[in-house]
């Protein structure tokens, strides 16, 4: 069976790429990405836009969205602090360092 062009599409942004209408426009000979995207979401898929600028315009991107983008997640970094702790033994490891 034949893929359409929304399969294939479909296919490529689960495969973890992003899309732009140009790229879209070379890659499947489709014109009407905005379309796709929005039967697609129809279908489940979470389909995020961000917009790229150039010099001389912008355009959307598109992707497949987690449900919480990575950039938003708080990922407390760990650090040592001599003052407040109590483990003698984190402390001399600490000094040695």
């Amino acid at each position: 069976m034949k893929k359409t062009k929304k399969d294939k599409i479909k296919q490529y942004l689960l495969d973890g790429n992003s899309l732009s209408q140009l790229e879209c426009t070379n890659m499947f000979n489709c014109t009407r990405l905005a379309a796709v995207v929005f039967n697609l979401k129809k279908e489940g898929l979470n389909i995020k836009k961000r917009t790229k600028y150039s010099k001389e315009a912008s355009y959307a991107e598109y992707y497949i969205g987690q449900s919480t983008p990575t950039r938003y997640k708080y990922i407390p970094e760990k650090k040592f602090d001599p003052v407040t702790t109590k483990d003698p033994a984190l402390f001399s490891e600490w000094l040695n360092d």
